[in-house]
């Protein structure tokens, strides 16, 4: 089980790419995000919830394993980019928007994102300012596209 955690949690090798395996981990969750989308609405709420699930176990696992937020643990950012998102699957512009915005919240970790990180340790710490990033990307982006759409 150990072996299939930190599987997982490196986004079944993503994460062992030797430069920004964070940036690809995110794309990964773009990508993702798109596929479990366009899945008929009991499917892609279950296989939210299933990747949720695993991510935050898998994270645990490999948390353990390096005893740090290895930069190979890319799980966190593939559910945060996924979160992020969400509802964009059918709007390309938007996607690219998330991304970008995602990516700069979870490498300056603003407000309560860097205030995740530095209180929560082990692998719900790895896990929670990724998915705190994203929760505050959704709504802002949500937020937006109400505005401009």
């Amino acid at each position: 089980m150990k072996k299939l955690g930190i599987w997982l949690a490196t986004g079944l090798g993503i994460g062992l790419i030797p430069w920004a395996p964070g940036t690809f981990g995110s794309i990964a969750g773009v990508f993702i995000s798109v596929g479990i989308m366009n899945l008929p609405s009991p499917h892609w709420l279950a296989a939210t919830a299933v990747l949720f699930a695993a991510g935050a176990w898998s994270c645990g696992q490999a948390y353990r394993h390096f005893k740090a937020d290895a930069p190979c643990i890319v799980m966190d950012e593939i559910m945060g980019q996924f979160i992020a998102c969400f509802g964009f699957h059918d709007r390309p512009l938007w996607l690219i928007a998330s991304f970008i915005l995602f990516r700069i919240f979870d490498v300056t970790k603003p407000g309560p994102i860097g205030y995740l990180d530095r209180r929560i340790k082990g692998g719900l710490g790895v896990y929670i300012d990724d998915v705190a990033a994203g929760l505050i990307t959704f709504v802002i982006l949500h937020g937006l596209s109400r505005i401009l759409i």
